[in-house]
């Protein structure tokens, strides 16, 4: 677990990104890859943790509010380059993200869990590493 005294020591950059899972089968892409569309973001932290960012209404556009998407959180260093953790409010998904409210509650509380690096490994049938978002 990331502590937040040393958050805010990093200068860091927290990010709310929209995860389009729907993205792909809609415009007929190919590929596999997610579709992430940054929402908002912040470098302003409280000295008791807090901060406040600022999203569009997604739960009422046409396609974001019906679709299979959710909203993740992200710190990033001030540079927006290096990930340094996720945060994972109550009631997450598994992906740690969270579905498309109607209207957001007045105070989320994360937990900030340090990014996965687990090692791919071979399991004779596909290569892959273990995916093990914490929850609060």
């Amino acid at each position: 677990m990331i502590e937040v005294r040393s958050l805010r020591e990093n200068a860091v950059l927290i990010q709310a990104r929209y995860i389009a899972r729907w993205a792909h089968r809609f415009f007929g892409l190919a590929d596999d890859t997610v579709m992430v569309i940054p929402v908002g973001e912040t470098t302003s932290l409280s000295a008791d943790g807090h901060f406040q960012i600022s999203v569009p209404d997604l739960f009422h556009d046409q396609l974001a509010g019906s679709a299979d998407g959710d909203l993740q959180f992200w710190v990033r260093d001030r540079t927006g380059e290096n990930l340094l953790a996720q945060l994972i409010a109550k009631g997450a998904n598994r992906f740690g993200g969270l579905k498309i409210p109607r209207e957001y509650p007045p105070e989320l509380v994360f937990t900030a869990c340090g990014v996965n690096r687990a090692p791919i490994h071979d399991d004779g049938f596909a290569r892959r590493s273990d995916f093990n978002a914490c929850q609060p």
